[in-house]
């Protein structure tokens, strides 16, 4: 039997297509009905200016106005509007404890930044074509054994040792 982590699976998932989209500049934007605002403080617009270039080969579509006033005009398309406030937030803000891990380079750290925010949740139901979605995809990644974040995504049981629990 295998017992996948399907927020941890998902983590991966998205971490490797957004750093392979970071890393190929082939980030796919979707336009933005209503532009979004957000005002910068000096430690966030210092912490744009080191993740801006990785952003916009996401596909995020970003302009910094002269007010300290960032204008997202356009998001990745696995980014949903409902979650771009906090996952920029996330990215301008400080390290939490396992974005301060370290990170090969700037993309590194935004891709893990945003599969961590933009992953399923514990507790989140999927439907059966989600899951099998899912799978599909967790089984296609390079990496299977670890989240972006080294934590376990699965584990085997062999019917023994399920029999010697149950008994």
């Amino acid at each position: 039997m295998l017992i996948i982590d399907q927020g941890r699976a998902h983590q991966r998932v998205l971490y490797e297509r957004f750093l392979n989209a970071i890393t190929n500049k082939k980030g796919v934007s979707q336009q933005l009905l209503f532009p979004m605002e957000f005002q910068l403080n000096p430690q966030q617009e210092d912490r744009f200016q080191y993740v801006e270039a990785a952003l916009e080969m996401l596909g995020f579509q970003l302009d910094l106005q002269k007010e300290k006033t960032l204008i997202i005009k356009g998001a990745p398309d696995h980014c949903p509007a409902s979650k771009i406030e906090s996952v920029i937030e996330s990215l301008l803000s400080e390290h939490d404890e396992e974005s301060s891990l370290e990170h090969f380079s700037h993309a590194d750290q935004v891709a893990k930044t945003m599969a961590k925010k933009l992953a399923i949740k514990s507790g989140e139901l999927l439907d059966s074509k989600e899951q099998q979605a899912l799978l599909d995809d967790f089984f296609g990644c390079k990496e299977t054994a670890v989240s972006p974040f080294n934590r376990q995504i699965f584990i085997t049981l062999e019917k023994t040792e399920i029999e010697q629990k149950l008994n």
